[in-house]
């Protein structure tokens, strides 16, 4: 399933791939593929409206502190975002988004909500052969504080320095200022429950397919809608969000 926009080139996920030269990337041109050991997973048409960006991807840290998340893309519990007045939609619950966002909540509170997580692009492309590139993005105590964007493989016979785009460390108010169409933004957990429920409540139903996977510790690791019928690089949006896979999610600070 393609879940976020193209990277640039047409590269594909590389979200499972080993870091050796000439791994391939598994899936369509972007994150929708299962790049984390996943225990549940699901899928769904969606049966419900859920509005609002849920789209915290400035790094803001917006998110502070860890509440009741709406499931209308208000992260921050301020009221500005969405329409379904606080309720989950039954595409959402269908799924277990609940019941996983209940685990992550209790984890974060005993974690003082600061954790990091990883995903990975790149891989083979269309016609072509692209590096592979791990984005780590680190959240302490609700506050996105890096994001960090490395080479992780390279194709058969190519060197780093060839590679598309260089590596880059962003802290602060710089974190996603970066953009080179390989690197995925950074977000706190909370922006990424809210958006999902989101994608997974998109409607008409029947104009979307949907999936929604977590880890063998119950948090979210895959999350996307696609438009159905559609043959490739299909991903849907919900307000401006996308979908996700994380390769790996932790607990604690990053070691870097």
């Amino acid at each position: 399933m393609a879940c976020e926009p193209t990277p640039k080139g047409g590269g594909v996920l590389d979200s499972g791939a080993d870091a050796d030269a000439g791994d391939d990337a598994v899936g369509p041109a972007s994150s929708g593929d299962d790049g984390a050991t996943s225990g549940v997973s699901a899928t769904s048409g969606g049966s419900a409206t859920a509005s609002g960006d849920g789209n915290d991807s400035d790094g803001d840290g917006d998110s502070a502190t860890v509440g009741p998340i709406t499931a209308d893309g208000d992260d921050d519990n301020d009221g500005d975002g969405g329409s379904t007045g606080g309720g989950t939609p039954a595409a959402c619950l269908d799924v277990g988004w609940d019941d996983s966002l209940a685990v992550f909540e209790a984890m974060a509170q005993s974690a003082q909500n600061t954790y990091w997580y990883t995903g990975r692009t790149g891989g083979h492309g269309f016609d072509s052969q692209f590096c592979t590139y791990e984005t780590t993005v680190e959240v302490t105590e609700g506050v996105v504080t890096r994001r960090a964007f490395t080479i992780v493989g390279t194709p058969q016979g190519v060197l780093e320095e060839d590679c598309e785009v260089e590596p880059f460390e962003e802290t602060g108010a710089a974190i996603n200022e970066t953009s080179n169409g390989f690197d995925l933004p950074a977000a706190t957990m909370e922006t990424k429950y809210a958006g999902c429920c989101d994608l997974l409540a998109l409607e008409p139903a029947e104009d979307y397919m949907t999936s929604f996977e977590v880890d063998e510790g119950g948090i979210v690791s895959h999350c996307c809608a696609v438009h159905a019928n559609c043959a490739d690089t299909c991903g849907a949006e919900a307000g401006g969000f996308f979908g996700f896979t994380l390769l790996t999610f932790n607990w604690g600070e990053s070691p870097q």
